[in-house]
């Protein structure tokens, strides 16, 4: 069994089969990015999922935005991950606010130290 192949043959279809629906594709993408404990994570189609549930929300979710500036963030990609979560942060409100508005000064700081990478490639904005 070839378990990387066979995961990104589940992924695919996930992706075809949950393609109109944020709340799962959000789900998905979350599930990817926050378990750090697996080596080899799918970060590709994590953002592929998550890029797609900001355009179905028309990048007004702020649960949505916050995964996907979590997903840039771990690759590496921190202007990115400062802008995506910026964006969360706006379109909250209540308790989760102050949350998003957490990670946002974490993202900023990393920024500010120097992360990886500023911004992610073209395809990914």
């Amino acid at each position: 069994m070839n378990r990387p192949a066979d995961a990104a043959s589940l992924g695919a279809e996930l992706l075809e089969a949950a393609w109109d629906d944020a709340e799962t594709l959000n789900s998905a993408a979350w599930l990817i990015v926050h378990n750090e404990k697996v080596r080899e994570r799918d970060l590709d189609f994590a953002i592929k999922a998550a890029t797609r549930a900001v355009e179905l929300t028309e990048s007004k979710d702020s649960a949505i935005l916050d995964t996907l500036a979590r997903i840039h963030f771990e690759q590496g990609y921190l202007a990115a991950a400062v802008e995506w979560q910026a964006m969360a942060v706006a379109a909250s409100d209540g308790d989760i606010r102050e949350k998003l508005d957490a990670t946002l000064k974490r993202y900023q700081n990393a920024s500010a130290s120097g992360g990886r990478s500023a911004d992610p490639p073209p395809f990914l904005r």
